[in-house]
């Protein structure tokens, strides 16, 4: 019995196993031509699923309420989800939430928000 099982769970591929991050949403539209706000936010990321494509302007793991702050001091409205993500942008998350949660500074806030933006969607599209 024992040996099934470690062989069950020596066959998973690491990148596909599952955990959860937080997203902060702005949105979710018919048509991304829908989302007139787009030139509002320094970077985003829209997911496509039921026919809607939902828009993201932040990612973290561990960073909810700095990030957050962040969003609420420019002034942006979000929702935050909970989507589940591979261990491989995870592990990259965790990097760039080490350096949120050292800074104090907005510019550098700014640009790792971005960075994982497009961190992710970078890893999305290899992981399909």
């Amino acid at each position: 019995m024992s040996r099934i099982m470690f062989n069950q769970y020596n066959d998973a591929p690491a990148s596909k196993i599952i955990e959860k991050a937080y997203f902060f949403e702005v949105g979710k539209f018919k048509k991304m031509e829908d989302f007139k706000e787009s030139d509002k936010y320094d970077s985003y990321i829209y997911v496509k699923k039921n026919n809607l494509y939902y828009v993201y302007i932040g990612i973290t793991s561990s960073n909810y309420e700095k990030v957050q702050n962040y969003f609420d001091s420019l002034g942006y409205k979000t929702s935050v989800k909970e989507i589940n993500v591979s261990s491989n942008f995870l592990s990259r998350l965790k990097e760039y939430d080490i350096r949120l949660k050292d800074t104090e500074n907005s510019l550098d806030i700014k640009r790792i928000i971005s960075d994982i933006l497009k961190t992710y969607e970078e890893m999305s599209h290899i992981e399909d």
